[in-house]
């Protein structure tokens, strides 16, 4: 089950697992726990906003992720008329052409004529990939989510 709002998930993750230390006062070990699994929590709620925040740029619903024993993605939509592949990143590096690499193969692996290749990350992206000119690549970070939401 996939919560819809960030405050549920927090607290079904984290506080409601934790509730005897938070009874018994134990504040420190509960901030240290929720500390050691953070950045994981992070990434995952990272995720769920950019299949959000892609829905809402091209007017869709249900971008999913998709994997078999062979690939995974991140991000995965297709209908009829469209169709997207991408990567979330949330680390705390700049993001390289690497990932945009491994992604054509994955859409070969698949067999599937891809519309747009996005790739979404926390932290940037390399200045080689931010050159890149091919038409059917989006890259956004946390700048761009901003940019996009407020129209």
């Amino acid at each position: 089950m996939i919560f819809k709002d960030n405050f549920t998930r927090f607290f079904f993750r984290f506080l409601k697992p934790l509730e005897n230390l938070i009874l018994e006062e134990k504040y420190d070990e509960v901030l240290n726990l929720i500390k050691q699994d953070f950045e994981h929590y992070q990434s995952f709620c990272f995720e769920q906003i950019s299949k959000e925040i892609i829905e809402y740029k091209f007017n869709i619903k249900n971008i999913a992720s998709y994997w078999d024993k062979n690939i995974e993605l991140d991000i995965y939509y297709k209908s009829e008329n469209l169709s997207i592949i991408g990567e979330v990143k949330f680390k705390n590096k700049k993001i390289c052409k690497n990932i945009l690499n491994i992604l054509k193969n994955k859409a070969k692996y698949l067999k599937i004529d891809v519309d747009y290749f996005i790739i979404t990350s926390k932290n940037g992206f390399s200045e080689e990939l931010k050159k890149n000119k091919e038409q059917n690549l989006l890259l956004y970070d946390l700048n761009d989510f901003e940019k996009i939401l407020k129209g």
